[in-house]
């Protein structure tokens, strides 16, 4: 028999309480039943079921609290996305409705941009509903994506439509490249609007080619 200081059985017993510790879950089972098979007294084999029981909380405090810091970092992108989104709209209802103001549209020009208007307003008001989402993301981890049979090629139309006057006042067009027929897809409808219409808006703004280049301003989807 080898003599054990206190000392010493204190740093083997905290080197083992650390590997137990850092331990993944399948792993700490297999040490902690290894530990309780070679105990020598029932205090020894107390210390390990201890020991698993704190491995175990703080397992599971670390988890809920990654789970809250998921849910908060989804919640501020989402904010981040919502106001930044309700800028879209914003830039597509004033120039419309200043060109209604100054009365050089006909009839069937000035109701066109007002329907453009009005869509405009529509959408915002979905986006802020959308903002419910956030109070779902934070308080239930996540929201329900809502799936129906979507146009593809109707979305990209409905795009041009509501953002051409845009691209017109920054010297850019829009175009629909042709395309075969595509099958309806599954899709959230406002989300993939959302989707779109932030890739346009980012094209009108920053998708100027060149002078140089000779190729034209556009926008194609």
């Amino acid at each position: 028999r080898i003599a054990v200081t206190p000392d010493e059985k204190a740093a083997v017993t905290r080197l083992y309480a650390e590997a137990l510790e850092a331990a993944e879950p399948t792993q700490a089972d297999q040490f902690a039943a290894t530990l309780r098979a070679r105990a020598a007294t029932p205090e020894a084999r107390a210390w390990v079921e201890a020991m698993m029981t704190v491995k175990q909380q703080k397992d599971r405090l670390e988890r809920a609290y990654a789970e809250l810091q998921r849910g908060e970092n989804l919640r501020q992108a989402l904010i981040q996305m919502v106001v930044h989104d309700l800028k879209n709209p914003l830039t597509a209802i004033v120039p419309s409705l200043q060109t209604i103001q100054s009365g050089v549209l006909d009839p069937h020009e000035e109701e066109e941009m007002l329907q453009t208007a009005i869509d405009e307003c529509d959408y915002l008001l979905r986006m802020i509903d959308d903002l419910n989402d956030v109070g779902k993301v934070q308080h239930e981890g996540g929201f329900q994506v809502e799936k129906e049979p979507v146009c593809l090629r109707a979305l990209l139309d409905d795009t041009v439509r509501r953002l051409t006057n845009r691209a017109r006042e920054s010297g850019m067009a829009l175009r629909v490249m042709e395309m075969d027929d595509l099958p309806d897809v599954p899709a959230d409808p406002g989300r993939l609007r959302r989707v779109v219409d932030n890739l346009v808006a980012n094209g009108i703004k920053y998708g100027r080619p060149p002078e140089e280049s000779g190729r034209p301003a556009e926008v194609q989807l």
